[in-house]
């Protein structure tokens, strides 16, 4: 391990400073190619009255660097409004879903939750006693920007970039008057959702308010295998209201400073287990998280700035027996930009976290502090975009690096690489949780490396990434005693094949990606090994679809690969595959109508064992957007 960090962190002492041509010296560059790869319109589709933006804000951004010799892409976000999860489950990305109301967490690249770092508008909101993000938690509502990032990338977020990185944003855009826009659906299974924005946005302030609501009664029928029969959905109501503020003030020409806040609630049955009678209970979940963001830029210099915090408390209830937790996370982070010329640019800054937790079955109120700073170089060098990067972890005494590239090959052919380590720290449960806890696991460290072509051309795009994982100490939950504890595994292994085409004629589209992935892992260094559990060998999804004047038809097909669901790999789930359809009918850009189907075959499916899911359903919609 020692020895992959001290070459990475020779190449980046070696990394070359040589001038290239003009035609590459945007490095902070929006990549507007590369975001309209995953768009599923025809380019014609595209509104054509597009207000200015603010170009003095729009570049400095650490994803800038981060994204360079990476797979990543940006997910199309339906304005109509939506739980986050049924946004980016057609995105590659495997979620672990238990039931229909249960938690949605995320799992990419054949790393589980925990390992995969998602970022609020910069605020890294995995959940400090978890270390996890529950997908349901969040509406698609206003959102502003949906990224996906594969792969490690712990010089640039920290702990808990392993398999990859979720980035979401909420942007202030000035000078475009009042801002109305509502939403109503209404769909099988008698369940209901519906949005409101209404916001003033000018030339040097904006205040936008939104609301969100989503209550799924979920009354559906399903074939209930421990049973062997039909069976009516018990104790699976869910019910998500999210509350946003957005406010942004323009100082001066060179100063921004922006304010998000949201509150998000949800009130959920857990369902119960196929052949079963007993209800799992029911669970409430508050969550308060807001963001403070100053920028300053001028000339050569940008200046960011950011204060935030997050709460989240959650309260849990069965056969009148409640339990609760509470986490806390205090945020601040400092960034600084700096152009050399026009070929190099420098990032470093500072972040600093403060993690608290609380409930029952911790000793006392487990609090740490997380300092960490960081340092990154990108550098044009004839038709190459170079980028150095490294991290060093105040806590553990932990350091990540990383070198990617991304280099023209003719006109529309690109070559990306990338190599780097990867960190990971145990949560809070992990170390404390029924006591005494163990204290004692060693933070999850490794390294990865990737590689892959893309080709850019207009009608056909495609791309294809092949990557590498090695892993050492993996945290993994057994029963130890009767109690679930954190252990250390001695070692893992993780590689696979990522894969997407996408082509637009006339007025067709269409669009596949694919994701194989083999894991294993060793749970000493003499043991055999065996494939991590609930991680699909295989994923893919398909959309393709067709344009006519107001109208647009698509369709979408989705497989799920099969996953062991023991770790002797003794047993397995069975593959499944889920057809759904969409129509949709925008008379004037103002107003949107649509009708959805899922699951149009009716097939039966568990996506987490013993966890029923629902069979077809219809959603009818209707966006008004003034």
């Amino acid at each position: 391990m020692r020895k992959v960090v001290n070459n990475i962190a020779l190449c980046f002492l070696l990394l070359s400073a040589e001038p290239i041509s003009a035609t590459h010296s945007c490095v902070f560059n929006t990549e507007v190619d590369s975001a309209l790869n995953t768009l599923l319109l025809p380019p014609h589709d595209v509104p054509k009255n597009i207000p200015k933006s603010d170009t003095v804000f729009v570049n400095i951004k650490r994803i800038s660097f981060a994204q360079v010799g990476r797979l990543s892409q940006n997910v199309p976000i339906n304005e109509q409004g939506a739980v986050l999860t049924q946004d980016l489950s057609h995105s590659g990305a495997f979620f672990k879903q238990y039931g229909i109301s249960g938690s949605a967490t995320i799992s990419k690249r054949g790393a589980d939750a925990t390992q995969t770092q998602v970022l609020w508008n910069g605020l890294p909101i995995n959940h400090p006693m978890l270390g996890m993000t529950d997908f349901n938690n969040f509406s698609t509502f206003g959102l502003s920007e949906l990224t996906f990032i594969d792969g490690g990338n712990s010089s640039m977020y920290g702990s808990g970039s392993v398999g990859g990185t979720v980035l979401m944003n909420h942007d202030a855009e000035f000078d475009q008057g009042k801002k109305m826009q509502g939403s109503l659906s209404y769909g099988s299974f008698n369940n209901v959702q519906w949005a409101g924005m209404l916001g003033y946005s000018g030339e040097k302030a904006v205040v936008v308010f939104s609301h969100s609501q989503v209550r799924f009664k979920n009354q559906f029928t399903y074939f209930d295998r421990g049973f062997d029969k039909l069976q009516t959905a018990q104790n699976a109501e869910f019910i998500q209201k999210n509350s946003r503020l957005l406010t942004s003030i323009k100082a001066t020409r060179h100063s921004q400073t922006k304010l998000v806040l949201e509150l998000a609630n949800m009130d959920r049955g857990l369902g119960s287990l196929t052949g079963s009678y007993n209800l799992l209970g029911n669970q409430k979940d508050q969550s308060i998280r807001g963001v403070l963001e100053h920028k300053y830029h001028k000339g050569k210099f940008a200046w960011i700035q950011k204060f935030g915090g997050s709460q989240d408390i959650i309260v849990y209830t069965q056969a009148g027996i409640q339990d609760s937790s509470q986490a806390q996370l205090r945020f601040a982070m400092t960034e600084l930009y700096f152009t050399v010329n026009s070929k190099t640019q420098i990032l470093t800054g500072l972040d600093f976290q403060q993690q608290i937790g609380n409930t029952r079955y911790y000793q006392i109120t487990q609090i740490r502090n997380l300092p960490a700073q960081f340092l990154s170089i990108r550098k044009k060098h004839n038709k190459t975009d170079w980028l150095a990067s490294t991290r060093w972890e105040w806590n553990e005494r932990i350091p990540s690096a990383g070198i990617g590239q991304e280099t023209q090959l003719g006109k529309n052919w690109l070559f990306k690489s990338d190599i780097h380590t990867s960190f990971r720290r145990a949560t809070l449960n992990d170390l404390y949780w029924a006591q005494p806890g163990n204290v004692h696991l060693k933070s999850e460290t490794g390294w990865e490396v990737e590689s892959g072509f893309a080709n850019r051309d207009k009608k056909l795009k495609w791309e294809l990434t092949a990557f590498y994982r090695e892993l050492n100490n993996p945290i993994i939950w057994l029963p130890q005693g009767g109690l679930w504890s954190a252990i250390n595994y001695h070692f893992g292994r993780y590689y696979g094949l990522q894969g997407s085409i996408q082509n637009q004629f006339k007025s067709f589209f269409g669009k596949v990606t694919a994701d194989w992935v083999r894991t294993a892992v060793k749970v000493n260094e003499s043991s055999d090994f065996l494939q991590q559990i609930f991680i699909p060998d295989l994923m893919s999804n398909a959309q393709i679809g067709y344009k006519w004047q107001h109208w647009i038809f698509s369709s979408n097909w989705s497989y799920t690969g099969n996953r062991f669901i023991q770790t002797d790999n003794e047993k397995v789930m069975k593959a499944y595959q889920l057809w759904a359809a969409q129509v949709q009918y925008t008379p004037k850009h103002k107003y949107t109508f649509s009708l959805n189907a899922q699951n149009l075959l009716n097939t039966v499916y568990e996506n987490m064992p013993g966890r029923p899911m629902p069979g077809r359903s219809i959603q009818i919609q209707m966006n008004i957007k003034l």
